[in-house]
């Protein structure tokens, strides 16, 4: 899996509804703000260690 890193986009699954993704872009900022949809770097790697983390875009 890709680095994950301060302005990559990362698809996370959704545990509401197991047959969907959500999409969040990592942001610099030291807060979740999930409604917007961006994630601390903290909170991502979190993520990554729980395995909820399905895929890491780069911007191009």
């Amino acid at each position: 899996m890709p680095y994950i890193t301060i302005g990559r986009i990362i698809q996370v699954f959704n545990e509401r509804h197991p047959n969907r993704t959500i999409l969040y872009l990592v942001s610099n900022k030291g807060i979740d703000e999930f409604p917007h949809g961006r994630v601390s770097l903290k909170t991502a790697i979190e993520w990554q260690a729980k395995e909820k983390i399905c895929n890491v875009y780069a911007p191009s």
